[in-house]
Formats: structure tokens, C-alpha cells, sequence
């Protein structure tokens, strides 16, 4: 089976404003972490915006493993671990 890319992940690998990309992937994420806190979904009482740089972080070694093993098992496994830590 073919491991899935993130257009935007790629796009923000080969732009000049690769900060600014990130900085507003974790901002949108951060805000559906907000609504997802305020609706009684998360089971953390982290710092949200550093969750949502985690998240990122994590779906972008998720994504690097994912390409050097060729290995959907990785992306399962960043699910598995996201929902299992974060939501409830």
C-alpha cells in the first residue's frame, strides 16, 4: 500500500517562509485544540499551543519514518498514540 503524503508538509519543506508555514499549521491546530478543551474532549490540561508544536513535530518524524520504511504501521501507530494520549 502507498504511504499517503501531506501536500502541505511538502510544500512546506520547499518554501522560503518554512516558519511561517509551521507557525500556522500549530495556530490552526492550536484552535481545534481550544474547542476540543472547551468541549470537554481532551484529557490533558497541558500548555495547548505546546501540544499543538508537538503534534506537528510528531506527524513530521510520523511522515519521515513513514518514507525511509515504507511502513503504514508508523502512521497507525502516531493515530493510536494521539487519540489514546490526547483525546477522551
Amino acid at each position: 500500500m502507498p504511504i499517503p503524503q501531506c501536500t502541505a508538509c511538502v510544500i512546506a519543506c520547499e518554501s522560503p517562509g518554512k516558519t511561517l508555514f509551521y507557525e500556522h499549521i500549530v495556530s490552526l491546530i492550536y484552535a481545534n485544540l481550544v474547542d476540543a478543551q472547551e468541549n470537554g474532549e481532551l484529557k490533558t490540561e497541558v500548555d495547548l499551543r505546546s501540544l499543538a508544536g508537538f503534534i506537528v513535530s510528531a506527524w513530521q518524524g510520523t511522515q519521515l519514518r513513514m518514507k525511509v520504511t515504507r511502513d503504514r504501521k508508523v502512521l497507525d501507530e502516531f493515530l493510536r498514540v494521539l487519540n489514546e494520549a490526547i483525546l477522551t
